[in-house]
């Protein structure tokens, strides 16, 4: 009954979190239609995904760390998961900046609502490599 209790709990927290967040990606939105200012919709609807991935994993990472042993990165699951993730979720952000034919794939990477579902993956991600020695 217990675990009950702390999964309804940590639901409740994700759901509040996402609600709050993606009222406030939609007011930026609104914001960006109205004075043109995209930089600050465009930063917060890639890190927001990234953060609720942090989220899901976070308690499982906490039960880890319980542990009390050391921690090293799993750089492999990092560079070969986690690097096309984060190419993929930043391309918008790196396209303001660079030039598009000097990306590739960005094109077909923009088009699609994939920086949301790669975002979350990644933040899972990147916690997910850190274990225990």
């Amino acid at each position: 009954m217990k675990d009950a209790w702390k999964y309804l709990g940590w639901m409740l927290l994700i759901g509040v979190v996402l609600w709050g967040g993606l009222t406030f990606q939609h007011h930026l939105r609104l914001e960006a239609s109205r004075n043109f200012e995209i930089w600050p919709f465009f930063l917060y609807s890639t890190l927001f995904p990234i953060f609720l991935g942090v989220l899901l994993r976070l308690p499982r990472f906490i039960k880890e760390r319980k542990g009390g042993k050391g921690w090293k990165v799993n750089w492999i699951k990092l560079l070969i998961v986690g690097f096309p993730l984060c190419y993929v979720t930043f391309v918008p952000l790196l396209a303001h900046y660079i030039p598009l034919q000097f990306l590739p794939f960005t094109l077909e990477i923009m088009h699609i609502e994939s920086r949301t579902i790669t975002g979350i993956i990644l933040g899972y991600v990147v916690l997910d490599s850190l274990v225990e020695r």
